[in-house]
């Protein structure tokens, strides 16, 4: 997967940021506006929409989206890739789902993210943005428990 910056370089970006007043829950609120528009404009109402979600902020990216999506009337399912999320902001950010949003967990651990299979999830309609930033675990699932 391409990178336009580092993880380094990220949280250097981060913390710029925080030095000029924008709070890593604004960052949060700001990426998942911007996933959420990708996706909405993507999508109709019978759309099946799946976020993979990492346990780190990145994730929480992908549940406010979630939340956002739902508030627009679409129904987004989130799947915990890694287990349930273990920062203040995405731990936050997945106690506020919305109740509408369905929480698929993962069983067996298949590889790393970038290897994606599409064909384990072959009922859900997946859109590069969704893997691409809201997914930064390290393992991806081979089979998903609804």
């Amino acid at each position: 997967m391409d990178r336009i910056l580092t993880v380094e370089q990220m949280t250097f970006c981060e913390h710029e940021a925080e030095k000029y007043g924008v709070s890593l829950a604004q960052l949060m609120d700001n990426a998942a506006a911007q996933l959420s528009e990708v996706i909405a404009s993507n999508s109709s109402s019978s759309s099946k929409i799946v976020l993979l979600i990492g346990k780190g902020n990145n994730g929480g990216d992908g549940l406010v989206a979630a939340n956002l999506l739902a508030e627009q009337g679409l129904k987004p399912a989130v799947v915990l890739c890694c287990g349930e999320p273990d920062t203040d902001l995405s731990s936050a950010a997945y106690a506020r789902l919305d109740k509408s949003v369905e929480v698929l967990k993962m069983r067996w651990i298949l590889s790393r993210v970038q290897t994606c299979l599409w064909t384990a999830f072959s009922e859900r309609v997946f859109t590069e943005a969704c893997v691409k930033i809201s997914c930064q675990c390290s393992e991806l699932v081979k089979n998903v428990k609804a």
